[in-house]
């Protein structure tokens, strides 16, 4: 009797639980760095009288520029580094929970309605001869 009421009750336990679902993301995310300009002026030791340029670009983003101003007399310097990218990949987990919404037929409320009724009139019946 024990054995049958343990089976029952794990029956029904594993036939209740609700079916879970666990999906795999894999996301490539790409972020994107732009380093500060480097900029200032200085005092040259060596002054002629020309005006002295020097710019360089280097792929798209590096720029480099020295200006000398001999009536200011400085030198102005502009480096603009590269723009850093680097890639992560994330890894996400989504866990769903489907549970099951069993929807009754109308037979079978009714058949569950005319069980009550038959129950409740043989439990009068009963009460009744019990009576006499």
């Amino acid at each position: 009797m024990k054995t049958i009421l343990l089976f029952v009750l794990i029956t029904i336990s594993v036939a209740c639980c609700p079916k879970v679902s666990r999906e795999t993301f894999i996301r490539d995310t790409t972020y994107v760095k732009v380093p500060e300009i480097i900029q200032g002026t200085g005092t040259p030791q060596i002054v002629t009288d020309t005006l002295v340029e020097y710019i360089k670009v280097k792929g798209i983003d590096t720029i480099v520029k020295f200006q000398y101003l001999p009536s200011k007399r400085i030198v102005e310097y502009v480096i603009k580094p590269d723009t850093v990218r680097f890639n992560v990949r994330d890894t996400l987990y989504n866990t769903k929970v489907e549970e099951k919404v069993i929807e009754t037929p109308f037979m079978s409320k009714v058949g569950l309605v005319l069980l009550g009724a038959v129950l409740t009139f043989l439990a009068i019946v009963l009460y009744r001869e019990s009576k006499k």
